[in-house]
């Protein structure tokens, strides 16, 4: 589909849900033993400070700064720690 014929059909319907980040898009595209180890990585605010998450995304070809990160586990997560 062209952006000329994606504007002509209209919004789709979850355009109006909360924006996905860039984050959540990267995760679709992992394998299901890699999103995983991510997810028991994330929440993991000890082992898994901002910094060593944010090396270890771009290790594996995902940029994002640390107050990314930060925010994205707070969002997810609850409290930033």
């Amino acid at each position: 589909m062209s952006l000329a014929e994606d504007v002509a059909a209209g919004p789709s319907p979850d355009a109006y849900n909360a924006p996905r980040r860039k984050i959540d898009v990267w995760l679709e595209t992992l394998d299901a033993e890699d999103k995983a180890a991510l997810e028991r990585v994330l929440p993991d605010f000890v082992t898994w400070p901002h910094y060593k998450v944010q090396a270890l995304l771009r290790r594996n070809g995902l940029e994002l700064s640390q107050t990314q990160i930060s925010r994205y586990r707070r969002d997810r997560y609850g409290e930033d720690r």
